[in-house]
């Protein structure tokens, strides 16, 4: 980022700021080149936590291979579930010593609140928001306010989180159980090899790489959600600077300073107390829109011994296929119905946009509602098209630093956007302007080719929400097209 404003306008061609947006800071007013948004990365992506590392077949060929030291992986995954079982607020529940040495009286004493935890969160759903002298989810505190250690004990004592609290320590308790018959302590390493050729070892292991991944996932990995160049810059391959800019000084920075000191809202209820986790950036993940190659992440890479001011290379690399599941083709008149079905099936509803409750509530609620009425929801909801997943480490080593039990030699602040631009410049831009169509293409657009397209998606979007007929939106859609 340019050392001050007016230095930017003068000499440097793209500016990030917080929000997102890419500015060519060489032009008046800036114009936006491109935009970016980093979300929440998906909690369940099987390409890339073997990328990572965070699967028990991982762990067997890297042990094996002694790719990984077996004595370093051991005890990084006892250690794993010790601080994962003392990150969850117990005294309610069973002793500190149980936590440790826990018996079989303990997990029956577990197992029967939890049962008597979900019966109170049925009474809850029952009674439509339950008892109001009561806080039954964290909805009921106003936007913004500032929890109070008092209002994280509340929290945690719900049915909903005492019913989380036990099941997590039910798990749990069952892999240390596990990893103390091995004797893991004494003889880590010959310890982890036991536990590698029993299913009993590998489930424990299993869980405690889990909650590796639980740990990391939250707030050291982000998902480039949004990536793209607006006309004319698209001609350019702005999106290809758009992506790097994600992987910039600035960008990790931005994303620290957002998150830093924000308390984790289900670690908080489940421990009763502020959790703040780590907001130092490792690693990017993203994923093409179809299931052919992308043009826009493609042999997306700058060498370091190429271009000054990048120490490292930087590499959107391709991972693997993936095929999942999404709810995008389902309109939201759909979702209404689906509920309202569940809710007069069940006499409540089961499922709530609370936070913690589970994964995204439209995805449960429609699946749910398929399955009332006789349809397999895997049928409807499984896409039809892979996407192609890429991953970029944000430093040498950072994947070791997300097991850990491969340390690296330590974060680096990473190539500036100036660094990165002047990159972009010479290996893209350079070449691309050369191209007559390119030039003609960028002299058609106007002032008005973003807004025009903006509009006629939207009236498209309203179309299909008020049901109109699938010849009136293909009829406005070809008028759009002639404005």
């Amino acid at each position: 980022m340019p050392d001050s404003a007016e230095e930017s306008q003068k000499s440097h061609p793209t500016q990030i700021r917080p929000h997102e947006l890419i500015r060519n800071s060489a032009r008046p007013n800036w114009p936006v080149m491109g935009i970016a948004m980093l979300a929440s990365p998906a909690a369940n992506l099987y390409v890339r936590d073997e990328w990572i590392g965070w699967t028990v077949d991982n762990v067997i060929e890297k042990v094996l291979s002694q790719e990984w030291d077996a004595s370093a992986v051991a005890l990084t995954l006892l250690n794993s579930l010790k601080k994962a079982i003392d990150g969850i607020r117990s005294d309610d529940m069973i002793s500190s010593e149980e936590r440790r040495l826990p018996t079989k009286q303990t997990m029956f004493r577990l197992n029967t609140i939890l049962a008597r935890a979900e019966h109170r969160r049925n009474e809850d759903l029952d009674s439509e928001g339950g008892n109001t002298q009561d806080l039954v989810d964290i909805r009921n505190f106003a936007k913004g306010t500032v929890f109070t250690n008092d209002d994280w004990h509340r929290l945690s004592s719900t049915a909903l989180y005492t019913k989380k609290r036990a099941g997590l320590l039910i798990l749990l308790l069952k892999a240390f159980t596990c990893f103390q018959s091995f004797r893991i302590k004494e003889a880590p390493a010959a310890a982890l090899y036991e536990m590698l050729v029993t299913k009993r070892g590998r489930d424990a292991i299993g869980v405690a790489l889990l909650e590796i991944r639980k740990l990391r996932l939250a707030t050291e990995v982000a998902d480039i959600s949004v990536c793209g160049a607006v006309p004319p810059y698209n001609e350019l391959l702005g999106g290809k600077l758009v992506a790097l800019a994600m992987m910039s000084r600035e960008a990790r920075n931005a994303y620290g300073s957002k998150y830093a000191a924000r308390q984790s809202e289900i670690a908080s209820q489940l421990s009763g107390k502020p959790v703040v986790r780590s907001a130092k950036l490792k690693i990017l993940t993203t994923a093409s829109l179809y299931g052919v190659g992308s043009s826009q992440y493609n042999r997306l890479k700058i060498k370091s011994a190429e271009f000054d001011g990048i120490d490292y290379d930087l590499e959107l690399r391709y991972l693997d296929e993936t095929k999942g599941f999404t709810v995008t083709h389902v309109s939201k008149r759909t979702a209404r119905y689906m509920r309202a079905l569940a809710h007069n099936y069940y006499g409540r509803h089961r499922i709530n946009s609370v936070f913690g409750e589970g994964s995204s509530p439209r995805t449960r609620q429609i699946r749910e509602g398929l399955n009332l009425i006789g349809i397999n929801n895997g049928h409807v909801l499984e896409q039809n098209l892979v996407r192609l997943v890429y991953a970029c480490e944000l430093y040498p080593g950072s994947k070791g630093d997300l097991l850990g039990w491969c340390k690296s030699k330590g974060a680096v602040p990473g190539p500036t956007l100036r660094a990165i631009g002047r990159a972009w410049i010479r290996r893209w831009v350079a070449k691309r302007i050369q191209l007559k169509e390119v030039r003609e293409r960028m002299l058609e657009a106007n002032g008005n080719t973003i807004s025009e397209n903006l509009r006629r998606r939207a009236e498209r979007a309203r179309l299909e929400e008020d049901g109109a007929p699938n010849d009136a939106i293909q009829s406005e859609l070809e008028f759009s097209d002639q404005l």
